[in-house]
């Protein structure tokens, strides 16, 4: 792949993490101070409103240019809103990160090796393509939204008009979020998945890495720095089953169901032990809320297996806290999935894929 379209797509994922940093300011992430924080709370926001807005256009059968046009103006709303909301916050949070930065100068070196060990993994995903199967399904069906200008209106493997809604995949529309994307970097959806997907996703995964090390060594860096180095070379070494989470974040992170496993997933367990630790306060009922959603997003399994891990969460609060109210809290934090679960169950009653 040439230079030029690598450097533009770096500038472009720049740009977007910017965005999501921004619009993170209108969640409860905002209380953290956390540059790392505003990232995923800006994105799970981002994923739970694309969610409910491409699920309108699969059941009201709107043109894929409709959903585009209709994010990217909600979008711009949301970005605008939130800086002139939030301005005097984010001039006092440059300076505070300006000086925390020179304070901890030197402890940052604990992130070099694993930070290395990153962009090795990126530079092998994108320079040494592993082509998957499954690509016949999710590219392709990105490629068809493209091409056709609708949503899930034709069958991305024959061509041929859905005469049902394939209800195995139509309420997880992770493969229209990378139509948007590929329309957005002015790419086609095969190299966007194959090249601009492991640039956005693999650093957020490892991102979320680093705020499960910062809940454990708070403000401890070499530790932090050591665990994410760990994990980025365990992570290496993992593609001993295709079901690994390391063959899905360093191999297919560009499939939606990779994405749940290797970023969703492990966010919503940071989430949930942030809950436990915050006695479960409305901010992070609400935090995980929104990650539900984004989890129903990427994958038809997110809808079963994040009130899975939810589940485990109240269950675990419960056992320590002796407070059975813990589930109803977190029950509320399901009410996404408890919602598109009834949907899936109502495409398959009336028999529709």
């Amino acid at each position: 792949m040439e230079v030029v379209s690598i450097v533009k797509m770096i500038l472009f994922t720049v740009a977007f993490w910017l965005f999501l940093i921004v619009i993170g300011f209108h969640t409860p992430a905002k209380r953290t101070k956390k540059i790392i924080e505003l990232l995923m709370g800006g994105m799970i926001l981002f994923f739970f409103l694309f969610e409910i807005l491409a699920l309108c256009a699969v059941f009201f059968r709107w043109k894929f240019h409709t959903l585009y046009w209709l994010v990217l103006g909600i979008s711009v709303v949301l970005f605008v809103s939130s800086i002139v909301q939030n301005w005097d916050f984010i001039m006092r949070l440059i300076r505070f990160k300006k000086q925390e930065t020179k304070k901890q100068k030197g402890s940052r070196l604990w992130y070099l090796p694993a930070v290395v060990l990153i962009v090795v993994q990126m530079y092998a995903g994108i320079f040494y393509t592993h082509i998957d199967d499954d690509d016949a399904f999710y590219v392709a069906t990105a490629s068809t939204t493209l091409e056709t200008d609708t949503v899930f209106q034709y069958n991305a493997y024959t061509g041929d008009e859905y005469e049902s809604l394939p209800s195995r995949y139509v309420l997880s529309p992770f493969p229209i979020f990378e139509a948007g994307l590929s329309r957005l970097y002015g790419v086609p959806s095969t190299v966007l998945g194959h090249t601009g997907m492991f640039l956005i996703f693999l650093p957020v995964a490892y991102f979320v890495y680093d705020l499960l090390g910062s809940f454990f060594w708070k403000n401890k860096r070499k530790e932090r720095g050591l665990f994410l180095l760990l994990l980025a070379w365990m992570n290496i070494f993992g593609y001993y089953s295709v079901y690994t989470m390391s063959t899905f974040l360093l191999i297919r992170i560009w499939q939606g169901k990779a994405v749940l496993a290797a970023v969703i997933l492990p966010l919503l367990f940071y989430y949930l032990l942030c809950a436990y630790k915050n006695e479960y306060q409305i901010q992070d009922i609400i935090q995980i809320f929104l990650t539900t959603g984004a989890a129903a997003l990427t994958s038809s399994m997110g809808i079963f297996l994040a009130p899975i891990m939810v589940a485990l969460g109240a269950f675990a609060g419960i056992i320590q806290t002796r407070k059975i109210g813990i589930a109803w809290k977190l029950l509320a934090g399901c009410i996404p999935c408890i919602i598109l679960t009834g949907i899936y169950l109502l495409l398959r009653v009336e028999g529709m894929g």
